[in-house]
C-alpha cells in the first residue's frame, strides 16, 4: 500500500476534520434513500465504515497532536483559531 506523510496545523484539521463530518453526514443521507440490500447500498455502507474508521484515526491524531477543542468543532459559526 502506498501512503503520503503529511503535517496539518489545527486550522487544516479542522477543515478537513468538517469535510469528514459532511461527508459521513451526505452518505448517511444517500444510504437512507437507497433500497435495503442493494449494489448501491452496500457500496455506500462499505465506504461509511472506511471514512469512519479514518475518521477515528484522525481524531486520535488530533488529540495524540494536543489539538484545541476548536480544532475539532463542527460548529457552523465562526470559530477563532488565529491563536492556534
Amino acid at each position: 500500500m502506498k501512503s503520503i506523510q503529511i503535517e496539518i496545523d489545527e486550522k487544516n484539521f479542522n477543515l478537513l476534520w468538517r469535510s469528514l463530518h459532511d461527508r459521513e453526514n451526505e452518505l448517511l443521507a444517500n444510504l437512507s434513500q437507497e433500497q435495503k440490500g442493494s449494489d448501491e447500498a452496500a457500496l455506500i455502507a462499505n465506504e461509511l465504515v472506511y471514512l469512519r474508521l479514518y475518521k477515528s484515526e484522525f481524531e486520535k491524531k488530533g488529540q495524540n497532536a494536543h489539538f484545541s477543542k476548536g480544532a475539532f468543532s463542527l460548529a457552523d459559526s465562526f470559530i477563532d483559531l488565529t491563536k492556534l
